[in-house]
């Protein structure tokens, strides 16, 4: 009987020991297992995109700036119109000189700002907008000097001074010192018509993305307003054979 229980003993204890080793061998396994496809997976890293951080168009100065758009826009208009007063008549007198017959489109364009001012700084737009309004401003009073010179027959350089492109500008004649002074360096570069062309689609480009117009757009409402031509041609002709 003693000899029966050591055997009993001695066989659970090499069973116990097999199956200890089989399981150390099995964890052994999945332990590689993972690993190799651990090395096999690609490793991706992780990138941190920057955070845009979006401006407060409800801050006290962005609300403060579109009443101060209305209000200058008003103010240039009626210093425009009259141009009395020591104040009106220099204001009038400092932005034809230098901008010349653009200058009427500043008012319009400050009451643009004032209505969407708020929506572009939500946007992060409002720079972008105050540096296209400047390229249409300056690029415009190019456009107009160039005309000038292609129609008076003269060459540039009759133009060249300052002082004739400030007095030209009190005028409503070309483009002030600013435009007057790019559009002579267009001319002499590219002359009359590629100056034209280059000046014009430049007021046209940047004309579109200050007023947010894409060609897409224009494509559009080009082909609405043919539809409903047509459609009104139409529709008179119907009329007109009905009541014959």
């Amino acid at each position: 009987m003693a000899e029966k229980k050591t055997q009993t003993k001695n066989s659970r204890s090499g069973t116990s020991k097999t199956t200890a080793k089989a399981s150390a061998k099995a964890t052994n396994k999945t332990s590689k297992t993972s690993a190799a496809q651990k090395k096999a997976q690609p490793q991706t890293v992780q990138t941190t995109m920057p955070i845009r951080v979006k401006r407060d168009e409800n801050s006290i100065l962005h609300r403060f700036l579109p009443y101060l758009f209305v209000v200058c826009a008003v103010l240039l208009g009626v210093c425009f119109i009259f141009h009395d007063g020591a104040v009106g008549k220099w204001i009038y007198n400092v932005f034809f000189g230098l901008f010349g017959l653009v200058s009427v489109l500043l008012p319009f364009l400050l009451g643009y700002f004032a209505a969407f001012w708020r929506r572009w700084v939500a946007d992060d737009q409002h720079v972008l907008k105050c540096i296209f309004a400047a390229i249409c401003i300056v690029f415009g009073g190019a456009l107009v000097q160039i005309i000038l010179i292609a129609t008076a027959g003269s060459d540039a350089s009759d133009f060249l001074a300052f002082k004739t492109l400030f007095a030209n500008g009190l005028q409503f004649v070309g483009g002030g010192v600013i435009g007057g002074a790019v559009g002579i360096l267009i001319y002499k570069a590219f002359a009359a018509a590629a100056g034209i062309i280059l000046t014009g689609a430049v007021v046209l480009i940047f004309g579109f993305f200050l007023f947010g117009i894409t060609p897409r757009d224009i494509w559009i409402n080009l082909k609405y307003s043919v539809k409903m031509h047509h459609e009104r041609r139409l529709a008179a002709e119907a009329k007109a054979k009905s009541e014959r």
